[in-house]
C-alpha cells in the first residue's frame, strides 16, 4: 500500500521565503505532502491552536533555523520554538537545518536587538543537542532536506496517509493479523534458542577504539551502511558523465565529534577536500572505467588503525564516460 507523509515545515517566514521554497520542492519529490503556515505569517494565539493540530496531524516535523528568531508568543519566546517545543512534546520525528554561518547571513534578515540575538543563540543552542543538519544556500538546504529525510523515513517509519480506496477489507485486515501473530510467535520462539555468543567476544569490537565510517551515500543514489574499517565500493552499475556536478558523502559514527577526526577526500592520492560532503564538477581529465576516489579518516589520536596513518578507509569505483549526460 503506497504512503504518502504528511511534514511539518517551521521557520520564520519573510527571510526564508527562498529557503521555504527549495524545502517545499523536495518534499514534493519525495513524495511528501508539504504543511506550514504561509498562509499565516503573522501568527497570534487563534492561529497558535491551528498549528498544534497542524503538528498533531503530520508524520515528520522540519525546523529551519537562520537569522532569525522570529515573533513572541504569550509564554515569551517565539512561534518557531513554541512549534520546536510542541512537535518535540508529541514525539514527532523531528530534524533542524541550521545555517552554518549566520556571521554572514545580510543585516536585513538577522535580529536587529540585543535581546532578539540572545535569544535566538540560546534556541539554536538547544536545538543542537538533537539530530541537526547545516546548509548554506537555499540549493543546498533543499538538497540536505531530501537526503536526510529520506533516511529519517527509512530509520523512523511513520503511519502516513493512503487513499480511501486502498484500504484493505475486513477478510484481507483480519488475515494479516493471523499472519503477525505468527510472526510474533515465531521471534519468540528463536529468541528462546538462540546461542548466546562465547564469552569474551563482546569486547572484540573495541580493540582499536578509533571513528570509522557507517554510511555513504552519492548523488546518483547509492546509499551503503559501512561496518568495516577497509571498504572497496564498485559503483559502476550508475554511470557519470563530463559536465555532471556530483556530491559524495559519508557518516562517521556518531560517538566520536567531528573535533576528534579529519576526513580526507583524495583523487589519484592527492588531496582534494576536506569534511564529510565532497562536490565535484566532473571533467575530461576524470574519464574512465574505473574513475577511483577515496576518502580517508584520521583521528587526533596517536596511532591510528591503518598502515600507521588512517582510522577507516573508502575507496570508491564509478565509470565517468566522456560525453555529456543524456537528456
Amino acid at each position: 500500500m503506497e504512503k504518502r507523509y504528511q511534514v511539518f515545515v517551521s521557520s520564520t517566514f519573510k527571510d526564508l521565503e527562498d529557503e521555504r521554497q527549495e524545502v517545499m520542492h523536495a518534499l514534493l519529490e519525495l513524495d511528501c505532502i508539504p504543511s506550514g503556515m504561509e498562509l499565516f505569517p503573522a501568527a497570534n494565539e487563534t492561529q497558535w491552536n491551528l498549528i498544534k493540530k497542524l503538528i498533531d496531524d503530520c508524520d515528520y516535523y522540519i525546523l529551519i533555523v537562520a537569522g532569525r528568531y522570529g515573533s513572541i508568543g504569550s509564554e515569551g519566546i517565539s512561534y518557531t520554538e513554541m512549534e520546536y517545543r510542541y512537535a518535540i512534546e508529541r514525539g514527532k520525528p523531528t530534524i533542524a537545518f541550521l545555517h552554518r554561518d549566520p556571521g554572514k547571513i545580510i543585516a536585513d534578515k538577522t535580529e536587529s536587538s540585543t535581546e532578539g540575538k540572545e535569544k535566538l543563540r540560546t534556541f539554536r543552542a538547544s536545538v543542537e543537542q538533537r539530530l541537526c543538519k547545516h546548509w548554506d544556500t537555499p540549493h543546498e538546504l533543499g538538497s540536505v532536506v531530501s537526503r536526510s529525510l529520506f533516511q529519517l523515513i527509512r530509520s523512523t517509519p511513520a503511519v502516513g496517509w493512503v487513499r480511501a480506496d486502498t484500504l484493505a477489507t475486513a477478510e484481507a485486515t483480519a488475515e494479516l493479523l493471523k499472519l503477525r501473530r505468527m510472526v510474533d510467535e515465531l521471534q519468540s520462539e528463536l529468541a528462546r534458542v538462540r546461542t548466546p555468543a562465547p564469552k569474551g567476544t563482546d569486547a572484540l569490537g573495541d580493540e582499536f577504539p578509533a571513528p570509522m565510517f557507517t554510511r555513504y551515500s552519492d548523488w546518483v543514489g547509492n546509499d551503503r551502511h559501512l561496518n568495516e574499517p577497509r571498504s572497496d565500493l564498485l559503483l559502476t552499475d550508475k554511470p557519470m558523465f563530463v559536465g555532471d556536478t556530483a556530491w559524495f558523502e559519508v557518516e562517521v559514527d556518531s560517538i566520536y565529534s567531528p573535533d576528534e577526526y579529519t576526513i580526507v577526500w583524495r583523487i589519484s592520492g592527492l588531496e582534494v577536500a576536506q569534511g564529510p560532503v565532497f562536490r565535484l564538477t566532473l571533467e575530461p581529465k576524470h574519464v574512465g572505467q574505473p574513475f577511483g576516489l577515496q576518502v580517508d579518516i584520521t583521528s587526533n589520536k596517536e596511532w591510528h588503525r591503518i598502515a600507521s596513518r588512517f582510522d577507516a578507509v573508502l575507496t570508491l569505483r564509478y565509470e565517468v564516460r566522456p560525453i555529456p549526460r543524456p537528456r
